[in-house]
């Protein structure tokens, strides 16, 4: 059984068949884009994309002696790529409220992914650095300063764990 038709058929125990699949290989990454009724993609994004992750662990455990070195990346009706574009706003408007405050801005809560993301996006960056804390569902990601002296005490990352950029002013 090759990966469409598995998708297909673990769509189908979660009683979800009109559904539309495309997969493709991209720089090394395996993408399986799925189209389903609005309806039912509420259902198959789940809370935060947690059954889109689910879905993806288990396609990728399925899979992963054929797709060797390969990623593996499941979007619903584009979901993950509007959710990345929103993420990535997101800490560039943290960027600037770093360099506006000259403290550290924590995010909220995001995904390993999508912690990964912004690490990676900021990774260049000559006037700020990111760190992650915390475990688990605790974990954030925090923007800083480059060179930041300060102590970014656990209650102040707690303080801002709501922050939104651009909406706490």
């Amino acid at each position: 059984m090759d990966e469409k038709s598995y998708v297909s058929t673990l769509l189908e125990y979660m009683g979800i068949e009109q559904v539309s699949l495309e997969i493709s290989d991209v720089d090394g990454v395996k993408e399986v884009l799925i189209t389903v009724s609005e309806e039912e993609s509420g259902m198959l994004i789940g809370r935060r994309g947690e059954t889109i992750r689910a879905l993806q662990r288990i396609v990728y455990l399925t899979f992963r002696e054929d797709l060797q070195e390969k990623q593996l990346f499941i979007d619903v009706n584009g979901y993950r790529e509007r959710r990345y574009s929103g993420i990535e706003q997101m800490a560039k408007d943290a960027v600037d409220e770093v360099h506006a405050v000259g403290s550290p801005i924590t995010l909220p809560r995001l995904s390993a992914d999508e912690r990964r993301k912004v690490h990676m996006l900021l990774a260049e960056s000559v006037d700020v650095e990111t760190r992650s804390f915390g475990f688990g569902d605790n974990r954030r990601l925090t923007i800083f300063p480059k060179g930041y002296e300060g102590v970014l005490e656990e209650d102040e990352a707690e303080k801002q764990e709501n922050y939104i950029p651009g909406e706490n002013e």
